[in-house]
C-alpha cells in the first residue's frame, strides 16, 4: 500500500484514523490523544453500520477501560443532537446498549471464552498480592516435601547465586505475575542439567497446583486456560472470528506472547492472511515498560512490520502531544533525542498552558539537606499550595521508582496535613509508582524516589522465543549489575545490559510525560539514580 506515514501531515493521519476501512497499526507517543482518536474511530464505524456487539475493544487496564467506556459514551452524547433520522437513532440505542460492547482487558476477555465456550463460571480474580502469596506457599511446601531432590541440585543453586528454589525457578521458567513461558526452550544454558530438570517437573506440578486451587484464578491462568481451549477446539477459534468483526487493541507495546497469540488466531482467516479492516492497533515502543512480567517489544515491533508490508494495512506515526506544555515537550524531546535510538521528536499542541500559573520543568534543593526524600517532597507541596492556594491536592502526583517507598511519601504528607493516597479514587495527592502511572496526566508531576538502592530482581532474557536465565543480583549503587548465568556468556550477558539499559529509560520516559504544566525534580539521592543521565542537566534547570 502507499506510505501514508510519509504522506500525510499529522492532521490528516488523525483524519484518516477517523474515516478509513483499512487495518491499522497506529504509533502514537505520550499525550497524542488516543483514547479521543479511538473513540472517534468506533463511532464512526457504529454510523456506517457497523454492529456494535461485534466490537471488542482490549486495554491494559480497568481503569483505562472505563475511561473509553466514558470517552465514547462523552462523544456519542456530543454527536446524536447533531444528526437526524436512522442515524440519530442508531447512535440512541448505541448510547442506550452501551455496555454490550466487548471493552475490557485480556484477561476478562478470556474469562469470557472460558465463560461461554468452556462452561467454567465466573472465578474471583485473585490480586497481585493474592497470587504472589500462593505462589510462594506452593515453593515453600513443594521445597519441604522433596529434600532429597533439593539437596542434589544443592550446589547448582548456590553457584547461580540463588537461596530459594522459587529464586532459581525464577532465574529459569519466568514466572512474573504468574505468566509463565509456554515451554523451557531444550537449548536454555545453563551449567546443571539436575537443576533444569527439576525446574521442568516442579513447572508441571506447578500448574497443576493452580488449576485446582479453588481460592480464585490469576490472570495468567486465564490466559493460558482460555488459549489451551481455543487451541484444543478450532470451533471456538472460528466462531469467535465469525463474531468478532473490529478487534481493537490498546497499549500494544505491553503484549505478551500469550495475549498475542489469542488475538492474532481472530484476526487471521483460516489461510493466515489478515482479514480486511478488523484490526486496530495502537502503541508507543517508547512506552513498553513491563518486560519484567512478560511484556516483550519485540512482538510490537514485529507485528508492526508485518502490518507495514500488508497489503490490507496500514502503518501511521502519530507525534502531536496535547498534554504537556511547550517548555516539557522541548524538555523531554532535547534529552531523549540523546538517550532513544531512533527518537521522533513530539510537536507541543496544548492549548492554554499559560494560564496555569507554575509551568516547565525544575529540579528542588530543600534548605535542609538531612532531609529525606519524602520530607522534601512534603515540604515542596506545601510550599506551593501556599503560594497557589486555589490548586488542589488532586493536582499533585509524586511518581516513585520503588513501590515499596510509596507509604513513607504518604506518612510523610499527612505528617504535614496534606491528604495522600496510593491511587487515583480520591481527591488527595497521588503517589504511585511508574509502572501504575501508564495513560495519567495531571498538573504537577514530582519525580522523587531517586535513588539507586541495593535490590535483587529476577527475569529471563528472551531472544525471539528463546529464553535464557538472566537475575541482578545485589544491584550496587554504583548501578552496577550481576549476571552469574553469564559469566561464560559475555554475549549474553552484554545482551542482558543493554536491554536492562533500554527498560530503564523507557521507565524515565514514561516518568517524564506524564505532567501537563509542571514536571519538577527531587534531589538525586545517589550517583547513578533515576534521571542522574547527565543528558538530563538536572542541576541546571530552574530551581524551586
Amino acid at each position: 500500500m502507499i506510505d501514508l506515514d510519509a504522506k500525510l501531515s499529522e492532521q490528516e493521519k488523525r483524519d484518516y484514523i477517523r474515516h478509513a476501512a483499512d487495518n491499522l497499526f497506529v504509533e502514537a507517543g505520550a499525550g497524542a490523544g488516543k483514547t479521543t482518536l479511538l473513540a472517534r474511530r468506533i463511532i464512526n464505524q457504529i454510523k456506517n453500520g457497523e454492529d456494535p456487539t461485534h466490537f471488542l475493544i482490549i486495554t491494559f487496564t480497568d481503569t483505562a477501560a472505563q475511561e473509553l467506556h466514558d470517552k465514547i459514551m462523552k462523544h456519542l452524547s456530543r454527536e446524536i443532537p447533531k444528526l437526524d433520522g436512522a442515524t440519530q437513532a442508531l447512535l440512541i440505542r448505541t448510547r442506550d446498549s452501551i455496555d454490550t460492547i466487548d471493552i475490557c482487558t485480556m484477561q476478562d476477555f478470556a474469562e469470557k471464552i472460558l465463560h461461554v465456550y468452556g462452561g467454567k463460571g465466573i472465578r474471583r480474580k485473585l490480586t497481585e498480592y493474592e497470587a504472589r502469596t500462593r505462589r510462594d506457599r506452593f515453593f515453600r511446601e513443594w521445597a519441604s516435601q522433596h529434600e532429597s531432590e533439593m539437596a542434589a541440585v544443592k550446589d547448582a543453586m548456590q553457584a547461580l547465586h540463588c537461596n530459594t528454589l522459587l529464586e532459581a525457578f525464577r532465574a529459569i521458567a519466568d514466572i512474573h505475575s504468574e505468566i509463565i513461558t509456554d515451554a523451557v526452550p531444550e537449548d536454555i544454558m545453563h551449567p546443571e542439567d539436575r537443576l533444569m530438570a527439576l525446574i521442568l517437573k516442579i513447572r508441571t506440578d506447578y500448574l497443576r497446583y493452580i488449576a485446582t486451587d479453588s481460592n480464585g484464578v490469576s490472570k495468567g491462568q486465564l490466559l493460558r486456560e482460555a488459549w489451551q481451549l481455543m487451541s484444543m477446539n478450532p470451533s471456538v477459534t472460528a466462531d469467535l472470528r465469525k463474531h468478532y468483526t473490529k478487534i481493537y487493541y490498546d497499549e500494544f507495546q505491553d503484549t505478551d506472547s500469550l495475549q498475542s497469540r489469542i488475538i492474532a488466531s481472530i484476526v487471521l482467516d483460516a489461510s493466515g492472511r489478515l482479514r480486511d479492516n478488523v484490526l486496530f492497533l495502537i502503541g508507543d515502543e517508547k512506552q513498553s515498560i513491563f518486560r519484567p512480567y512478560g511484556a516483550q517489544v519485540e512482538i510490537y515491533q514485529n507485528v508492526m512490520k508485518q502490518m507495514a508490508a500488508a497489503d490490507n494495512a496500514n502503518v501511521l506515526t502519530l507525534d502531536g502531544n496535547f498534554r504537556s506544555n511547550p517548555k516539557i515537550v522541548t524538555f523531554v524531546n532535547k534529552t531523549f533525542q540523546k538517550r532513544i535510538p531512533g527518537y521522533k521528536s513530539m510537536l507541543p499542541c496544548q492549548e492554554g498552558a499559560s494560564q496555569f500559573p507554575l509551568t516547565g520543568v525544575y529540579h528542588y534543593e530543600s534548605t535542609r539537606k538531612s532531609m529525606r526524600d519524602a520530607e522534601n517532597a512534603a515540604q515542596l507541596i506545601g510550599m506551593i499550595l501556599r503560594a497557589y492556594s486555589f490548586l488542589r491536592y488532586s493536582d499533585f502526583l509524586i511518581i516513585v521508582k520503588n513501590p515499596s517507598h510509596i507509604g513513607s511519601f504518604i506518612d510523610a504528607l499527612r505528617h504535614d496535613h496534606i491528604p495522600a493516597d496510593g491511587d487515583m479514587s480520591h481527591e488527595t495527592v497521588h503517589v504511585l509508582d511508574v509502572h501504575h502511572v501508564k495513560g495519567l496526566s495531571v498538573n504537577i508531576v514530582l519525580v522523587a524516589d531517586r535513588i539507586d538502592p541495593e535490590e535483587t530482581r529476577y527475569e529471563t532474557l528472551r531472544i525471539g522465543n528463546r529464553c535464557y536465565p538472566s537475575f541482578v543480583v545485589g544491584r550496587q549503587l554504583s548501578g552496577e549489575m550481576l549476571y552469574p548465568s553469564y559469566h561464560r556468556h559475555p554475549e549474553l550477558m552484554a545482551l542482558a545490559r543493554s536491554e536492562e539499559h533500554a527498560e530503564w529509560v523507557r521507565l524515565e520516559y514514561v516518568a517524564a510525560t506524564r505532567a501537563k504544566h509542571a514536571l519538577i525534580f527531587l534531589p538525586a539521592m545517589h550517583k547513578g539514580a533515576w534521571f542522574s543521565d547527565p543528558a538530563y542537566q538536572i542541576s541546571s534547570l530552574p530551581r524551586l
